[in-house]
């Protein structure tokens, strides 16, 4: 049987990394079975994903069109090499981040107005151009953690470090913004659940879970 393919999205700071993490968690525990799901993430552990990751902690600069084919040539490797082979195994892929945070963040522009023109191009260049839908693999279900940008900003801040590529305060703000208008506005083509990550991050994660499992998919 094919496994499922599940998508936890959020800005920075919103949780999808923990969230991703334990929901992948939750489906061993409940199958009993160690190779029953596999977690994984974008920016991807292969190549092209070390380089995007260099480049968001400040080893150079490009152009934001370079960034976006970057990721998208990340996306091409991680489907074809990790997440489709465990799919076809009945593994279920739990994956941190996917095709809308490339959507959000490579469709940031000085205003609101030029960045929903930039996400509808975007969109239209992932999923109407020739060759697009080839990069990568429709999830079965979104779970979108919404969380607000004061609470965000402390987790960042709690992080420490220096703050990466994306994660000043104003271009948060606009991340944010474009999540909403993707959420209400883009055409839904899977599954997609809005989460309320104001929560304690225990009932986050409860939330996650049943929201997965009430799908009524068949895990075995």
């Amino acid at each position: 049987m094919r496994g499922k393919f599940i998508v936890v999205e959020s800005a920075d700071g919103g949780g999808s990394t923990s969230q991703a993490a334990a929901l992948a968690n939750r489906i061993v525990e409940r199958l009993d079975n160690p190779r029953s799901a596999i977690l994984t993430y974008e920016p991807s552990g292969g190549p092209v994903g070390k380089l995007i990751r260099k480049i968001l902690k400040g080893h150079g600069k490009l152009p934001s069109k370079a960034m976006e084919w970057l990721f998208r040539a990340d996306r091409l490797e991680h489907v074809q090499n990790k997440i489709l082979p465990a799919i076809n195994k009945g593994e279920h892929v739990v994956c941190d981040r996917y095709y809308p945070s490339t959507l959000v963040y490579q469709s940031v522009r000085d205003t609101m107005e030029e960045s929903k023109l930039a996400m509808g191009d975007l969109w239209h260049d992932l999923f109407h151009d020739k060759g697009g839908p080839a990069e990568f693999l429709l999830p079965d279900v979104i779970l979108y953690i919404d969380v607000d940008l004061e609470i965000m900003a402390e987790r960042r801040a709690k992080r420490g470090g220096e703050p990466e590529l994306y994660e000043t305060t104003e271009y948060q703000k606009k991340v944010v913004d474009l999540y909403q208008f993707w959420w209400a506005d883009c055409n839904s083509l899977e599954n997609k659940i809005k989460i309320d990550g104001n929560q304690p991050l225990a009932d986050v994660e409860r939330d996650c879970w049943q929201a997965v499992t009430g799908l009524n998919w068949r895990w075995e």
